[in-house]
């Protein structure tokens, strides 16, 4: 079991039961409080718990290690990274077109982190872009 925010949760590999939480509505009944006892996790929320702790023991393993030491151990694979981003800008099929409400965030989140590697967008995959979100607006 984890610590997380003062209480336990199972982590993906327990054997504790998960249920979905049931479709929110204007008639469902109010998100559950603390007092209500303990919450059933989704699998995506268990999965969610299983990358965090991962994380944590990257983070924890580094921290015990000297700056000069882990500058030898952490690679940024800019290329890599620049090409699995243009290729998920490159995936806006007309499939997408409006139907998919988070595609315009991961285009905002996907363009930001091509900008942060310093990387400019070709042009066609610029229009490819626009034009994209240009079947988004409302």
């Amino acid at each position: 079991m984890s610590e997380v925010a003062g209480g336990s949760l199972p982590r993906s590999d327990s054997s504790v039961a998960m249920e979905s939480s049931p479709p929110s509505s204007s008639t469902s009944s109010p998100p559950p409080s603390p007092s209500d006892g303990p919450r059933r996790l989704t699998v995506t929320q268990l999965e969610q718990l299983k990358v965090e702790e991962e994380v944590f023991e990257i983070y924890r393993i580094l921290r015990g290690i000297a700056p000069h030491t882990q500058s030898f151990m952490l690679e940024l694979w800019r290329d890599t990274h620049i090409e699995f981003l243009t290729r998920g800008l490159g995936l806006l099929g007309p499939s997408y077109h409006v139907l998919d409400a988070n595609r315009p965030w991961l285009c905002y989140w996907i363009i930001h982190s091509i900008a942060l590697l310093g990387e400019p967008l070709h042009s066609e995959l610029e229009d490819s872009v626009v034009e994209f979100l240009s079947h988004c607006e409302v």
